[in-house]
């Protein structure tokens, strides 16, 4: 945004909020669709525990 749109220094600091912005969405999405996969997955994962126990 700097250089392309010649903001300057704004622009710098613009470009900087916005891609932090973009990156915070888009962890935050994948941190979301991967807890509702693990979710899904939890007694699968706790029968398999389970048996690999003792009795």
């Amino acid at each position: 945004m700097a250089f392309t749109l010649n903001w300057g220094p704004t622009g710098v600091w613009w470009g900087l909020a916005l891609g932090l912005a973009c990156a915070a969405v888009s962890l935050t999405w994948a941190f979301e669709a991967k807890m509702k996969r693990m979710i899904r997955r939890e007694p699968e994962v706790q029968t398999e525990v389970q048996a690999m126990q003792p009795h």
